[in-house]
């Protein structure tokens, strides 16, 4: 950990000891459950990724809902999951972690940190995103396709209209349903899914935010199809897809 860290964790020792004295103590309960569980003890950080998807999808729900009970549960729950990752690790610690995201915060905001002079908020962005293109390693899939199809639609390289994008989309399915390798489905498929981000940016949507709705309300209905099976003292395993998507039909 750097000098300038050290201080600036001195200081918010001082500020909120309370805080500190908590996170230590989950910390230590985290390295105990690693230690003494059976569970803990066999995980991997392969083997938590599911968990943290899910308590991830479980936190957006959260603050969807409103409820601020709700979400400081989850956000317990999501903190949870960082710790045991920080844990399981072998190639870094808790404090590599946070001596990370300090210098990331400060970097990002030389307004507050330096002595650069941002006054409004579309400046700290243009800014944000100045200093991370000259350092994040890589964007995801999805991030990247939002900023090609952004370009594009400012220099009017675009379908003009929704039902012309209905078309293209119509037409990439067809491309993907006459690809025979599987190189040439997994071609096939990204351009599908560009697609549908180019139409998702037309409409002014967030590709991001719909998706993860659409996630939320498919594990809605998941569940209810599964406790309609259960209900009926049937199981997913030995229940044909039709018939599950019968039940699918009749809950949505």
């Amino acid at each position: 950990m750097t000098l300038s860290n050290t201080i600036f964790l001195m200081g918010l020792k001082e500020q909120n000891k309370e805080q500190q004295d908590l996170f230590k103590i989950l910390s230590q309960l985290v390295g105990r459950l690693r230690k003494e569980c059976p569970w803990d003890r066999e995980q991997t950080p392969e083997s938590l990724k599911p968990f943290l998807l899910e308590e991830t999808l479980e936190t957006s729900e959260a603050v969807e809902s409103g409820d601020p009970e709700r979400l400081k549960e989850e956000l317990g729950d999501l903190l949870l999951m960082v710790l045991l990752y920080c844990e399981v690790s072998q190639q870094f610690t808790v404090n590599e972690v946070l001596s990370g995201i300090i210098d990331k915060v400060k970097t990002r905001h030389p307004h507050v940190f330096g002595k650069e002079k941002l006054t409004s908020s579309q400046q700290v962005v243009e800014r944000w995103e100045q200093i991370k293109q000259k350092t994040q390693r890589k964007d995801s899939a999805l991030k990247k396709a939002v900023l090609l199809n952004d370009r594009a639609i400012q220099i009017g390289f675009n379908p003009p209209s929704l039902d012309e994008m209905a078309e293209k989309l119509t037409e990439e399915m067809e491309e993907l349903k006459r690809a025979k390798t599987q190189e040439e489905q997994k071609e096939e498929s990204g351009d599908l899914l560009f697609t549908a981000v180019n139409i998702c940016r037309m409409l002014k949507v967030e590709p991001e935010s719909a998706l993860l709705a659409a996630c939320n309300k498919f594990q809605q209905r998941l569940e209810k199809v599964f406790k309609e099976l259960q209900s009926k003292g049937k199981i997913p395993q030995n229940t044909s897809f039709h018939k599950m998507d019968e039940i699918w039909t009749k809950i949505k």
